[in-house]
């Protein structure tokens, strides 16, 4: 399906709605594939500058935007039952997805919270993606967070806490006063 160019937008946006129930399996590979497909078909329907289409039609990012809000769900509840194997493939697509799609994981950045048991390639994942997904009204929550890895016993770990710290201050994702938030919290350690 991921290959199939739809003749018309009713076409693909039919389709999309025929696989849409898929999102809701338990199986890992067919959520990816589905969300493949979606991707796909937003890029093939969608309307770029210059086409002579109905001012009405959605552009190829918005169609984008709205497939990554509908897989969210199905993502973030696969990343918080699958195996470390699988949570490590499916925190590849959500960084992916974040680059595509900037703020639409915001509100789930509790998910990618660093836990005791995790694998430490995940660990590592979840903590570059943690510095994607600030604003400024999750900021706080997530350097403090950081602010707790930069000890860690994982001196590589330690590094990428305080690169994803630095990487909220100089992209200025935390709001108003977050550089000195981040730079006191790093002098206090």
């Amino acid at each position: 399906v991921p290959r199939y160019i739809p003749a018309n937008d009713d076409e693909g946006f039919q389709i999309m709605n025929l696989l849409d129930p898929v999102l809701r399996t338990a199986n890992a590979g067919a959520v990816v594939a589905t969300i493949r497909a979606f991707l796909s078909i937003a890029d093939a329907v969608g309307k770029r500058p210059g086409d002579d289409r109905d001012e009405d039609s959605p552009t190829v990012d918005d169609l984008k935007h709205q497939v990554v809000v509908r897989i969210k769900a199905p993502l973030v509840t696969l990343l918080a039952s699958g195996s470390s194997e699988l949570t490590y493939v499916l925190l590849k697509y959500v960084d992916q997805l974040i680059d595509l799609c900037p703020g639409i994981f915001d509100d789930e950045y509790r998910v990618f919270y660093v836990r005791y048991h995790d694998q430490t390639h995940i660990k590592h994942s979840k903590v570059r993606i943690l510095a994607k997904l600030a604003n400024p009204d999750n900021a706080p929550d997530i350097v403090a967070e950081l602010g707790e890895l930069v000890a860690n016993v994982d001196e590589m770990m330690g590094r990428i806490a305080v690169q994803s710290m630095a990487s909220i201050a100089m992209h200025d994702s935390g709001g108003q006063g977050a550089v000195e938030s981040i730079a006191r919290r790093l002098v206090e350690m």
